[in-house]
């Protein structure tokens, strides 16, 4: 009579085991390709005022003898230059019943993530934000370009909790009207 390897037998623990880390896997819920950042068209009257007022704060902290804020504010000039001539790197977003993905970084919903809310008032605001659990972090802002946020928000509901009273903040307004 052949005998039987009782060690290749599944065992009840077995199957359960394997069920969990079926579960665990990493499904893709949704995935786009989006811009970076929300380039705007940067008008040269703009330009112009800003540049205006810079020079006229520039002039008043040296009457003033206060040679530290004036650093500051043409540092501040430089880098909205540079700001303005940027052009958004295009990332790849993707949302996984494990967390978001972007690009090569990975924001797990368990360690990484608090909240989540989408601000969404075509054509100018289409966003998915995350508050992180990390204070010391800026939150997460990825554009939606054109997938349904009814859809994205359906989804995660099922892993994060919504923060119905976040609105765009005062900076945020301030640059898209100024459209930097």
């Amino acid at each position: 009579m052949p005998q039987e390897n009782i060690s290749k037998i599944e065992s009840p623990e077995d199957n359960i085991e394997e069920r969990v880390r079926e579960a665990q896997r990493e499904v893709t819920l949704f995935s786009w390709e989006a811009a970076e950042f929300k380039k705007s068209e940067f008008d040269p009257w703009k330009i112009g005022v800003l540049a205006a007022i810079g020079i006229i704060i520039i002039i008043y902290a040296v009457f003033t003898l206060n040679y530290l804020f004036a650093l500051i504010i043409i540092m501040a000039a430089i880098i909205l230059q540079i700001f303005i001539k940027k052009e958004p790197a295009k990332v790849n977003i993707a949302v996984t019943t494990q967390g978001i993905r972007v690009d090569n970084n990975f924001f797990s919903y368990e360690n990484d993530l608090r909240s989540f809310w989408i601000l969404y008032n075509p054509p100018q605001i289409k966003t998915l934000n995350f508050d992180r659990k990390q204070a010391l972090l800026p939150g997460l802002t990825l554009q939606i370009e054109d997938q349904n946020p009814i859809k994205i928000r359906e989804e995660l509901l099922r892993f994060l909790p919504e923060d119905i009273n976040k609105e765009e903040g005062v900076a945020e307004k301030t640059a898209r009207r100024l459209g930097i």
